[in-house]
């Protein structure tokens, strides 16, 4: 699902920013 691929991709980029 599209949400799912956003939601996952939204994640990712909260982990970066938080390292």
């Amino acid at each position: 699902m599209l949400f799912s691929a956003v939601c996952s991709l939204l994640l990712y980029l909260l982990q970066n920013f938080i390292m």
